[in-house]
């Protein structure tokens, strides 16, 4: 499967963006995609900070979601939820280093994509 995902240059213009590749449209025609297809869930807050930490990362963690990163704007932090168990992540780390933050997947060679999330803030 083939993602990208672009970070815009300012917060208050934020959007997403995940391109799949033809095998995936395929696949996902005629449903969308179900938690054991998704490998990342990023929620990016600012007034909704308590909402997404106390609602959304527990339904996530159900889910079975490996990984979920809490982009805190006023905060201008990261939070990476890893190993779920019920309703929560087992590994809870703030990433204090913006510039080339690792996503939870390997691409050829061994190596994991980094994004530069600093144009977040």
């Amino acid at each position: 499967m083939t993602v990208s995902a672009t970070v815009p240059p300012r917060a208050s213009s934020f959007g997403q963006a995940v391109r799949f590749s033809v095998e995936d449209y395929h696949r996902y025609r005629n449903g969308h995609p179900e938690p054991r297809d998704v490998l990342l869930i990023i929620e990016v807050a600012d007034s909704s900070l308590a909402y997404d930490r106390d609602v959304k990362l527990p339904r996530y963690a159900r889910a079975g979601i490996p990984e979920a990163w809490l982009v805190d704007l006023d905060g201008r932090r990261l939070v990476r939820h890893r190993r779920p168990a019920g309703a929560a992540y087992i590994e809870v780390t703030e990433t204090p280093d913006l510039t080339a933050v690792q996503l939870p997947v390997a691409v050829a060679g061994g190596t994991a994509p980094t994004l530069d999330l600093r144009a977040l803030f």
